[in-house]
Order: C-alpha cells, then sequence, then structure tokens
C-alpha cells in the first residue's frame, strides 16, 4: 500500500507504528498452526484523534489538504476497547429495532458490537472537528469497502451493497440518495467539486473509470456500467444499466436492489463482452502502468526524471555511457545476439555513483531479463551514500534475492531465462541537505557467469 500511496504523491503516510499501541488482541493461529496474538493495528479512536495533531504539526491550517483514514476496527477479529460496552450497547439497540430475525441478530452480536463502535469513533471525530477553524470548509466522504452479509435479503448483489455517507457544514439540506453507484464514482465527482469551485489544474474528463454519481432520491440504474470483484478477486460480476450478470445468470435490478432472474440471451453476451473488455482495460492499465496518454498525462503531471533508460545492447550507443565499464557478450542473449554480462567477476553495476540531486522521494524502477550459466542467480544490491568534503558514509544498504521464491522474479517461455521487475524508494528527506549518491549492482559471491538483457531503468523524483 505504501507503493501505491507514495506514486500518487502522498505527502505523509502514517502507519500502524506512528499511533498508540493497541493493547487488544485476539489469538488466531497462522498457516502453519502456530498460535499468535493479533489485532490489525491502531484503535480507529487513537487514529482520529492523533491524526487532528498530525495534520497541526505538517500543514498549514490555511491551505488545502486531503487526509485518508483507513480504518481497521471493523474487521474481523475484532479488537478495540471497552468490548463489553459496545455489546451490551448493540443488544439494546436491537431490542428497540425489533426484528422478526432477532435470534440471527444475535447471533452476530460481535459485528453489531463493533458496528456501534465505528459509529462512537465517527461521532468523536466528526465531534472534535467542530471545534477546528477549517471544519466550516471540510467535507467528509465515508465509505465502506465490505458489507454486513449476513443482513442482505438476496447476497447475490447484496453482499456488494456498502454506505457512502457525504458530509458538511456547508451542505443546506440532508438528502438520502437512493440511485446506484460504485466506489469509481467517487473521485470523478470529488474532482468535478474541485474544478467548478477551486480552479485547480485537472482535466475536464473524469481521473477515473466511471463519472456516475448521482444524486437521485429515486432509485436509477441505467448509468451504472461496474465491475463487481468478490473477496478473492474474481471478477466475474458485471452490473450494466439495471441488469446483473452473475454466475452466467441475468438478473433485472428493481428498487432497494431486488433482482429478479431472466432468460435474455443477448443481455448475456453483451454483459459477458463487457466483463471481458474490462479484463483486457485492466490488464493493459496493470501491466503498462497508464490509464491516459502521455500526451495528456505530461499536462497535469509534473514528471522529473533523473535517469530513464531503455537497452538491448545491440547498438553500442544505447549503453556506452549508462553502462561503461560493463562487458557485452555475443554467446548468450534474451532478444537479438547481445546481452550485458559480469564474465565471471563478482559484480555487475546497473547504476554507478549516481547523484541525487533532487529533495523528496525518489523511485527507482528496474526491468530485465537474466540468466545463469550454473542455474544459481545474483543478488541485486542497493546502495545509498551521503557523500562530504571530508567522507563518505553509507545511509543504506539493501540486498534482494533473485530466486523463484521472489514474487518479482518470473520464469519467461525462453529456456533458462527469467523477468526480474522491481521498485525500490529513496527518502532524500532524511538527509535532505547533503549530496548524495547511489549504486545499484548485481552480487554473486560465486562469481558464476551470468547474463542480463533488455534493461530497463527508470529513476523518478516525486
Amino acid at each position: 500500500m505504501d507503493e501505491f500511496l507514495m506514486t500518487e504523491k502522498f505527502d505523509l503516510i502514517k502507519s500502524k507504528t506512528d499511533f498508540k499501541l493497541n493493547q487488544n488482541k485476539t489469538e488466531i493461529e497462522d498457516n502453519l498452526g502456530n498460535k499468535k496474538q493479533f489485532n490489525w493495528g491502531a484503535e480507529d479512536k487513537d487514529v482520529f484523534k492523533q491524526s487532528l495533531d498530525i495534520i497541526d504539526t505538517n500543514f498549514q491550517s490555511d491551505q488545502p489538504y486531503c487526509s485518508v483514514y483507513l480504518t481497521t476496527s471493523f474487521h474481523e477479529p475484532f479488537n478495540y476497547s471497552n468490548k463489553d460496552f459496545f455489546i451490551q450497547s448493540a443488544k439494546k439497540r436491537i431490542d428497540e429495532l425489533r426484528p422478526s430475525n432477532k435470534s440471527e441478530y444475535l447471533q452476530e452480536i460481535e459485528t453489531f458490537a463493533a458496528l456501534m463502535y465505528m459509529d462512537f469513533a465517527l461521532k468523536q471525530f466528526i465531534r472534535q472537528y467542530q471545534s477546528r477553524q477549517d471544519f466550516e470548509n471540510t467535507i467528509f466522504v465515508i465509505c465502506g469497502d465490505h458489507s454486513i452479509k449476513f443482513l442482505g435479503n438476496d447476497t447475490r448483489l447484496e453482499k456488494f451493497h456498502v454506505p457512502l455517507l457525504i458530509y458538511s457544514p456547508m451542505l443546506i439540506q440532508p438528502k438520502r440518495i437512493k440511485s446506484m453507484a460504485c466506489h469509481k464514482d467517487i473521485p470523478s465527482a470529488i474532482q468535478g467539486l474541485l474544478l467548478e469551485n477551486f480552479g485547480l489544474k485537472l482535466p475536464r474528463f473524469p481521473i477515473s473509470q466511471s463519472d456516475n454519481l448521482k444524486t437521485s432520491e429515486k432509485f436509477e440504474a441505467l448509468h451504472c456500467n461496474h465491475i463487481l470483484m468478490y473477496a478473492d478477486r474474481r471478477m466475474n460480476a458485471f452490473v450494466w444499466r439495471d441488469y446483473l450478470l452473475m454466475e452466467d445468470v441475468v438478473y433485472k435490478i428493481r428498487d432497494n436492489l431486488k433482482i429478479d432472474q431472466i432468460d435474455d440471451l443477448e443481455i448475456l453476451n453483451h454483459l459477458k463482452d463487457r466483463i471481458l473488455n474490462y479484463r483486457l482495460i485492466s490488464q493493459y492499465v496493470c501491466q503498462q502502468n497508464k490509464w491516459i496518454p502521455d500526451s495528456i498525462f505530461v499536462k497535469y503531471s509534473d514528471i522529473n526524471y533523473i535517469l530513464k533508460s531503455k537497452s538491448d545492447f545491440e547498438l553500442v550507443a544505447d549503453y556506452e555511457s549508462v553502462y561503461a565499464g560493463n562487458l557485452i557478450s555475443n554467446s548468450d542473449a534474451f532478444s537479438g545476439k547481445k546481452a550485458l554480462t559480469n564474465s565471471e567477476q563478482q559484480y555487475l553495476n546497473l547504476i554507478k555513483d549516481l547523484s541525487l540531486d533532487c529533495f523528496g522521494r525518489v523511485r527507482l524502477k528496474l526491468r530485465f531479463a537474466i540468466k545463469s550459466k550454473g542455474g544459481s542467480f545474483p543478488s541485486l544490491v542497493i546502495s545509498q551514500k551521503e557523500i562530504t568534503d571530508e567522507l563518505e558514509n553509507e545511509i543504506l544498504t539493501k540486498t534482494f534475492l533473485l530466486n523463484e521464491s521472489n514474487p518479482d522474479f518470473v520464469k519467461s517461455d525462453k529456456e533458462g531465462w527469467y523477468f526480474f521487475e522491481f521498485g525500490f524508494w529513496f527518502d532524500k528527506s532524511v538527509h535532505m541537505n547533503s549530496k548524495q549518491n547511489i549504486d545499484v549492482y548485481l552480487f554473486d559471491n560465486s562469481a558464476g557467469q551470468f547474463f542480463v538483457d533488455d534493461l530497463e531503468i527508470e529513476l523518478r523524483e516525486f
């Protein structure tokens, strides 16, 4: 998650160890049968409370900012303070509601208690915010990432139903919206709000895949075009207009998410085509890291490449300046006739004494094909050094193994060759005022010969 947030240029990321320690834990058993005490992290009420001090310390009160919270107390196993109190509160609330299936509610009393705790934590957070000067100009967007599955009247669609609440003291009156939407509608809605009211440099087209956050108080679904993903990441359900495809069965969606099975081969095939198209687009975006053309992306993003190179080592001009001192081999290559080789030396430099002439975070991205003559592969070593007039101080050294236990190390279709794709962050802000150099190299203690081909290096400041 840190990788995604830093790539999206979040200025500050705080996690479990930055907040008050959650002493409430549950004994669980891992995959090997070992028992251990576990919780998901800090309590929501502590995260909310401490976050206000973090905002005040790191950001100017008169400048706009966006804070994103991930709450964990409503994820099993539930671990939070005063659990007995919230269990009793949940029982009292169930008695007040008088549901016909009260026994089913009581069987899930811990889930309802955690829900009561979540509601309490949010209530406290909003009250704390009310005492701040920026409260009157703040918009709160609260959304769930999973439903309370056992409550659904029809679990086929209800299992994907989550709440979305938008609250601000700037709202003139409350409104309950029944129009269907998905998570991807939210960024585009916020984009439109910022674009029209604050004049930010944002594109006119939606920044996410969907732009249909309607505000109708009546049930609407004709604008929908949403993939539905299960908890196990399967993507074989789709909502298009007021039709639902699930497990090769088509349903018509009615008010309150009621669904009726229908027999319509044309709609069935159409929805299957939409799932296929979504998968193809998703695969392209994930592999190419592109959602919009570069020509448009550069208009709205400041990109500072410290180094960007790509070589198959076929032409001397492609590699002589960047990989000077390394050897080129004609004996084996992944593509073409030439590849980089260590020629039975322990080291093969990929980046040598490169200066980090910047002030923020820097992301290194590597991709290459590799083959080992003896079958064992080298390690990737990353070194960051602080340079002064008097000495050279190593700030960090990280070593990463290249073998099949590494998920970034994947066997290719060509015998003996593997692909390796890797990302790493340098934080220049730790020693901001000093000169810093980095080295990136492959190291094999046994000095066995290996070959590297189709090497891509990207070093970018964020």
